[in-house]
């Protein structure tokens, strides 16, 4: 598991608006499932630009790939920033 204090940082507040984004989805399909069927847009918006790269690729198929690997990666990044910049503050090489 990493460690660095600076990424998880840099990372809470991706996690937090995935977690907003999923609530929101999930009260939408409760609530009033007749007119959800942009409930997903949020989560949609947090992958970008991987589920449109997804979509280019092949249609449907794609934009799960380009979806979920999109959530992945850009978890990873935000985290990988903020390692570079506890890095950069300690003086080590990014």
């Amino acid at each position: 598991m990493p460690t660095s204090r600076l990424g998880w940082l840099a990372t809470a507040p991706y996690f937090a608006a995935l977690f907003v984004a999923v609530a929101y989805l999930l009260f939408r399909v409760a609530v009033a499932p007749a007119a959800s069927e942009l409930a997903a847009v949020p989560l949609v918006v947090l992958a970008l630009p991987w589920s449109i790269l997804g979509i280019s690729i092949e249609e449907s198929i794609g934009l799960w790939v380009g979806f979920i690997g999109g959530l992945i990666l850009n978890a990873a990044l935000c985290y990988r920033v903020g390692l570079s910049a506890e890095r950069r503050r300690r003086g080590e090489p990014a």
